[in-house]
């Protein structure tokens, strides 16, 4: 969700971007991701690098 301020204009946060509530769009971003084929979700995970093997990611 873009933030708003009272008037309904986009609040700004520099002189290029507008401000973005990212609590709102994790909830949608993994409603997506778990309707994609061939995608393994990791709950409470730091990701340092991928490893892969072959072009397979482990």
């Amino acid at each position: 969700m873009i933030e708003k301020d009272s008037a309904g204009n986009f609040v700004e946060r520099g002189w290029q971007n507008v401000k973005i509530n990212g609590e709102n769009i994790k909830p949608i971003l993994a409603q997506a991701v778990q309707k994609l084929p061939n995608v393994k979700i990791f709950n409470h995970v730091n990701v340092a690098d991928f490893l892969l093997e072959g072009k397979n990611f482990l």
